[in-house]
């Protein structure tokens, strides 16, 4: 699971196997160890609320998104999903969640082997 943060937007993209995580367990983590032992923890769980909700607390960011918006994007047309999360009046927390597809130009040395196929690659070959 690959996390961006930019501004005031967090965006995460997953790959099949996280994307499957998330489907049979509820759940899908990742941690960053830095070095002292401090950690960064990241989770997108399901929630039985209508509603997205964001929290930080003890180095872990956690996302907990709607299981019937979750259920629609587990089928394959299904790109992604967005939410803003009032943080207070005027300030909004967006998140992005996606499938990661492979990239359509070499990458080299990332490895894409959990990436979902990309539907531009069919279009770009000769």
């Amino acid at each position: 699971m690959k996390l961006r943060v930019r501004h005031n937007s967090i965006r995460f993209r997953l790959g099949q196997s996280e994307v499957r995580s998330l489907r049979e367990s509820g759940e899908c983590r990742e941690t960053v160890e830095f070095p002292g032992g401090a950690r960064l923890e990241y989770v997108l769980s399901a929630s039985e609320a209508a509603n997205f909700n964001a929290s930080l607390g003890d180095g872990v960011v956690t996302v907990a998104i709607p299981a019937q918006q979750l259920s629609d994007w587990y089928s394959p047309g299904q790109v992604g999903m967005s939410a803003e999360i009032p943080v207070r009046p005027g300030k909004n927390l967006e998140v992005l969640i996606e499938k990661d597809f492979r990239c359509v130009d070499d990458r080299g040395s990332e490895d894409q082997s959990d990436t979902f196929e990309n539907p531009l690659a069919a279009s770009l070959s000769c």
